[in-house]
């Protein structure tokens, strides 16, 4: 019988595993299996470098104030009015783009600035005498040479803590004017078709030029063959086209857009379709009476000043209002005014007594003189002319409100009652070729509308919310410095 031939090959094989299983044991002893695994990448919000304004600022909780409107200083806002070209502090100058005619707005009602100063000078009118004086008339234009609108305020804060953009204590988080009404709301009540559609339909005007409508405001007096035009004021970015800014790329459209244009918040609101307002509206409208027929929707009286982030651009029609205007004057008054009286005076270079001839002054006719300018948000009661934003929000608003606690809602006055709330800008006016300052108010009231809807979904004892609207902006105007130093607007 032959001897059977040992196979060593199962052997060797054995030997090969014990090998590799001493070598795997080895180089993974020190691994801690159990330890936190790996977390999946997320989205995390933006990190917020123009937060914490809050800090230094002493909380004041003010209900009473008065203060509808603020004052922002010169660098915080842009001349509209060269004639062609404009520029911008630190940068060169640009002209104007070209402009689609359907950006425009225009609205019946108008936001009347404050009162300035000036006045027509008679002096160099047609006199007759006539009665116990003498009757005046002169040839008369008053021009608005001066528009400036706050881009800094209305691109919105630089970057945002989140998405969410919920007003804390230390992040005002105040939105451009493009995302002052977030489509989802509407949204989410839509099939994804209708949304998508609706999107659309709302997004056309995003970060657009677009012209608003100014008319000279003045108390004219008596005056013949009295015109009126109407000026266009365009509105754009600044050349370099600044806006939201995250680790030095444009930001997330989710998280902020940077949209100065007012028209995608307007058209969530008056889409005729899905628009929240009209959704909301009873068959046959909602009955209120019709305050078109009113001249301004404010008439401000006091303010306060922000400081930092001007620009130029241009105008397209000047705002002109020319006639005969007609005043009577006392005859000695005239006369002093026109022909003037002696005066005994001492010459200040040789001391000798002197007789001058010198005019008084006298004969310049005071007016009362401000801007009328478009409602950028529309009324808060009206919804006309796509301008709804206003109406959408102060409608919700007041949804939240007992009957008798809406009852004391106004439009203009004290944040704690008003649904309405402005921003001054420094322009001016030109009387036969002198400049007379006046302020040009800017709708800012879905700042405090929004303000107000968040301050009734906080939670009761939510610490981090701001508890007044004056603490609210003075937060908003410490961001407002930093952003448009990002911008590079300031």
């Amino acid at each position: 019988m032959k001897r059977r031939k040992t196979n060593i090959k199962p052997m060797f094989l054995l030997v090969l595993l014990a090998v590799f299983s001493f070598f795997v044991i080895n180089k993974t002893e020190g691994i801690d299996w159990e330890g936190k695994k790996q977390k999946l990448y997320e989205s995390k919000p933006a990190e917020c470098t123009t937060c914490k304004t809050g800090e230094g600022i002493k909380e004041i909780i003010d209900n009473d104030s008065s203060i509808n409107y603020v004052l922002l200083d010169s660098s915080q806002a842009i001349d509209v009015t060269e004639e062609f070209t404009g520029s911008v502090e630190g940068i060169r100058d640009f002209g104007c783009r070209g402009l689609d005619p359907a950006n425009f707005l225009s609205s019946k009602r108008y936001v009347c600035s404050t009162s300035g100063g000036g006045g027509i000078d008679f002096s160099e009118g047609n006199a007759s005498s006539g009665g116990q004086g003498v009757l005046v008339k002169k040839n008369s234009k008053i021009k608005i040479t001066k528009v400036t609108f706050p881009l800094a305020l209305w691109l919105g804060q630089y970057t945002y803590v989140d998405s969410n953009k919920q007003i804390r204590k230390d992040s005002p988080d105040y939105r451009s004017n493009g995302q002052q009404l977030d489509p989802e709301i509407v949204s989410r009540s839509l099939s994804p078709q209708e949304a998508t559609q609706f999107n659309d339909e709302i997004s056309g005007t995003e970060k657009e030029p677009f012209v608003v409508k100014g008319k000279v405001k003045m108390d004219t007096g008596q005056v013949e063959n009295l015109e009126q035009a109407e000026g266009e004021y365009q509105v754009e970015n600044a050349p370099h086209e600044p806006g939201c800014i995250l680790n030095g790329k444009p930001c997330d459209p989710k998280l902020a857009v940077s949209d100065y244009n007012v028209g995608k918040s307007n058209y969530i609101a008056s889409n005729e379709k899905y628009g929240g307002y009209m959704l909301d509206q009873a068959p046959g409208g909602d009955k209120k009476p019709d305050s078109a027929s009113e001249e301004c929707l404010v008439e401000g009286q006091d303010y306060k000043e922000l400081k930092n982030g001007v620009v130029t651009t241009c105008v397209n029609v000047p705002a002109i209002i020319a006639g005969w205007f007609m005043e009577t004057f006392g005859l000695s008054q005239w006369e002093k005014c026109t022909i003037g009286e002696e005066i005994q005076t001492t010459d200040p270079k040789t001391g000798k007594p002197i007789t001058i001839n010198q005019k008084s002054g006298e004969c310049v006719d005071p007016k009362t003189l401000g801007i009328k300018m478009t409602p950028i948000f529309g009324d808060p009661d009206v919804c006309e002319d796509e301008l709804c934003a206003n109406a959408y929000l102060s409608q919700s608003y007041k949804e939240t409100l007992a009957p008798s606690e809406s009852k004391g809602v106004t439009v203009s006055g004290s944040p704690k009652t008003s649904t309405m709330f402005f921003v001054a800008t420094e322009c001016a006016l030109q009387i036969d070729g002198k400049n007379v300052p006046v302020l040009c108010l800017w709708d800012a009231s879905p700042i405090l509308l929004n303000y107000k809807l968040q301050e009734k979904d906080k939670a009761p004892n939510q610490e981090d919310f701001p508890k007044s609207f004056t603490y609210y902006w003075g937060n908003v105007s410490q961001s407002m410095k930093i952003s448009s130093k990002v911008y590079r607007v300031d």
